[in-house]
């Protein structure tokens, strides 16, 4: 699903953003008690699992948000529209359609064709989409993004570079990867090598402050900050479409 956007619709400044703080952890499933059991055996201390290959990290991701129930909490700097960036994305959709709070952070330097279909996701009522640091135009041209550096360079030059997955409040994956093809070993032309890692215990709490001070912060911006650009429930539908079909 990829629509090519024209620079029609500009940043407001008169915006409503609520703040909004993670959820408590939760410990009514079965992932959280098997979590529960394993920390009482070790107190105060945080477990970890590497992540070296790339379709278990992958994997792990996919896993984790089909068994949350409370929250997802979600800060890339990239999100890519393609084919691992739809998985994931119809599998976040799925959980907010059982009525999982998603809220999704992400930086807003390459967005490209991905624009829409967070768009779309956020038209739905359990997510919500709000982009660091976005050009004054929604999915600005190459010209024009040369343009707002030459007249705010200063600010645009400040990315956010973290990547974090934190559900329910009880397990984290945190590292390298973004989301995206060549993160994951799926592309046809460049693949990286990253490394990230599966937490539990107290750091997940540290991530989920981490995250909260991104998305409350002056940077932050809902997507729907952008005037006369607002998705309704006939994108999400044909979001829904579209990610069925994998395209």
């Amino acid at each position: 699903m990829g629509v090519a956007l024209t620079d029609c619709s500009s940043l407001s400044k008169d915006f409503i953003k609520q703040p909004t703080s993670a959820l408590p952890a939760i410990s009514d499933t079965p992932s959280a008690r098997y979590i529960g059991v394993e920390l009482a055996q070790h107190p105060g201390q945080s477990g970890f699992r590497l992540l070296t290959k790339s379709s278990n990290a992958l994997m792990s991701r996919i896993a984790i948000i089909d068994q949350a129930r409370h929250s997802i909490d979600m800060q890339y700097y990239i999100f890519k529209n393609d084919a691992t960036g739809r998985l994931v994305a119809q599998h976040v959709l799925a959980a907010a359609d059982r009525g999982v709070r998603v809220r999704m952070l992400l930086d807003a330097m390459d967005l490209t064709n991905e624009d829409r279909m967070l768009g779309a996701l956020d038209a739905h009522p359990s997510i919500q989409v709000r982009l660091f640091n976005p050009f004054r135009t929604r999915a600005p041209s190459t010209p024009s993004k040369i343009r707002q550096f030459i007249v705010e360079g200063r600010r645009l030059n400040r990315r956010m570079h973290n990547k974090s997955l934190v559900v329910d409040g009880t397990v984290a994956i945190i590292g390298g990867r973004n989301i995206g093809n060549d993160y994951f070993d799926a592309s046809d032309e460049t693949n990286f090598r990253d490394v990230d890692l599966i937490a539990i215990g107290p750091v997940v709490q540290q991530a989920s402050h981490s995250f909260d001070a991104y998305w409350n912060c002056d940077a932050a911006y809902p997507v729907r900050a952008f005037r006369e650009a607002h998705d309704t429930q006939d994108d999400l539908a044909k979001l829904r479409v579209a990610l069925a079909q994998g395209r």
